[in-house]
């Protein structure tokens, strides 16, 4: 095997046993105006075979009869090792079989060693040379896009396992671990801000360092990491994402860029919720206090109005009497409302329930014609309440029901001019439910207030305003709590129609 070698020439490995058809090659090459060369030979494919793996050539020229193995079987050798070196097969019989078994094994090009000049061998060389130099192109774009396609899918796995996490210190570990898949870094953590740190319960003095499995790694800091923002959704900056070590590449910047964007989103749902935790447990506490210290004293305002009614009805004035009325619908006001609070706050924090029982649609109806026939008839507003012989039973908390009754007719009385009616009424709703209507002729909802009319502090903008805008919400909790559903439909004008459905006995 002889080396005639120079560092910046062009690299050709020579694979032929006769040294006659080497000299004859070597001097077409020399010949061929290709500049300075480095020629490696090699007698025998065990020999080639090491030289073309283990080494860098610019072309490579087989024959296709070696001492130990036929050249298209090292050629094909060589391809499966993945080595792409052009190769330009050298036949001495014009065996056109043989050519194109070449060919198919991976050939760049033939030359018949009868035909070998310096023309042929240097036309054929830079052809090759050209061509070795597309498919590496093409090669490396392809492995290019595959390595993005593999980080786009890890992008994916990562958004799945990101918001799957159970808090955000396993956030925290599952970003850095597909960090480290994305490019193939050794190491990597997510460092917070000292305030978001502090809203999601994560110690912000300590930086725990994840490898690509997950598990923590012991890695040195001091090895000038790699720095990738997390952003905050006000454009502000909420933490990072350190790697190391990492060869960055514009692809991989970009792709770990998406990863932050991710993160940094799920943190600051996190965030959020917290923050909607504490806000609520501020809340039920405000309630708490609003239900014990503040009934307490209402009881007694009430009590004292009744004690002044009964026992010095005789000697107050009228005015003084009717001050005591004042006081005690007042209270009764105050109950209702710090009721209507506690059940919103119930409905809410999902520990409102309802003892069911069966009861019939007809008694429902009696019921709300007893409990508001008086209040409708005070407006000067008839009340009618109908329903079918043939109702089935339905599955109802009695008292939770009137109370759904009691704000949808409320609400309707407020609306509904004098001289006019309200029609409550219940229907069959399919095989399994009982329709249950209000039917006003108010004012009617404008268009764009209907999505609004159950949420809670709602309250349209004519009208009376003695509540706090919770009845409906409240409705709808509780409609919603014996598994059935609610709606309305109105027309500015025209009225309006509150429906909802009640479960019947199965």
């Amino acid at each position: 095997m002889t080396d005639l070698a120079n560092a910046d020439a062009i690299s050709v490995l020579l694979v032929d046993d006769d040294e006659i058809d080497r000299l004859a090659l070597r001097r077409a090459l020399s010949k061929a105006g290709l500049g300075e060369l480095r020629i490696t030979e090699a007698e025998r494919a065990s020999e080639a075979y090491k030289e073309i793996t283990g080494g860098v050539f610019d072309c490579a020229f087989f024959d296709v009869r070696l001492p130990d193995r036929d050249g298209v079987v090292l050629l094909r050798d060589v391809r499966a090792a993945g080595v792409r070196t052009p190769v330009i097969v050298l036949t001495g019989f014009g065996d056109e079989q043989t050519v194109l078994d070449a060919m198919k094994a991976g050939a760049t090009d033939y030359v018949a060693k009868s035909a070998v000049s310096a023309e042929r061998i240097g036309q054929a060389l830079r052809a090759a040379m050209r061509l070795g130099a597309a498919e590496r192109q093409a090669y490396a774009a392809r492995a290019s896009q595959e390595r993005y396609a593999a980080q786009l899918r890890g992008l994916t796995d990562a958004a799945v396992a990101v918001n799957s996490s159970a808090g955000a210190q396993e956030m925290l570990r599952v970003t850095a671990m597909h960090a480290c898949r994305i490019t193939g870094s050794e190491a990597a953590t997510v460092q917070l801000s000292a305030d978001i740190a502090t809203d999601v319960s994560i110690d912000h003095s300590t930086s725990v360092w994840y490898a690509a499995d997950g598990e923590s790694s012991a890695c040195v800091a001091s090895w000038n990491p790699v720095r990738v923002s997390l952003p905050g959704r006000d454009g502000g900056e909420i933490g990072e994402i350190a790697l190391l070590p990492w060869t960055e590449s514009s692809v991989d910047v970009v792709v770990v860029g998406q990863l932050a964007r991710l993160a940094a989103g799920a943190l600051e749902n996190v965030r959020l919720y917290l923050a909607a935790q504490r806000a609520t447990r501020a809340r039920e506490d405000v309630l708490a206090v609003v239900s014990h210290d503040l009934r307490n004293p209402l009881h007694t305002i009430g009590l004292s109005a009744s004690l002044l009614e009964e026992v010095f009805s005789t000697n107050l004035p009228e005015i003084a009497l009717q001050q005591t009325h004042v006081i005690r619908r007042a209270v009764d006001r105050a109950n209702n409302l710090i009721r209507d609070l506690l059940d919103v706050s119930r409905i809410e924090g999902g520990g409102f329930s309802v003892e069911t029982a069966p009861i019939s649609p007809q008694q429902l109806l009696e019921d709300v014609q007893e409990a508001m026939g008086a209040l409708a008839a005070a407006s000067d507003i008839a009340l009618r309440c109908v329903a079918p012989e043939d109702l089935p039973d339905v599955l109802a908390d009695r008292d939770r029901v009137i109370q759904v009754f009691t704000n949808l007719v409320g609400n309707s009385v407020k609306f509904t001019p004098a001289g006019e009616s309200i029609t409550v009424s219940a229907e069959h709703d399919g095989d399994s439910f009982v329709r249950f209507v209000v039917r006003d002729c108010g004012a009617g909802i404008a268009e764009a207030n209907i999505p609004h009319v159950f949420d809670r502090f709602w309250q349209a903008r004519h009208g009376s305003r003695t509540g706090a805008g919770l009845g409906l919400a409240i409705a709808r909790g509780i409609v919603t709590a014996h598994g059935g559903t609610i709606t309305v439909s109105s027309k500015p004008g025209a009225g309006s129609e509150f429906a909802f459905t009640l479960p019947v006995i199965a």
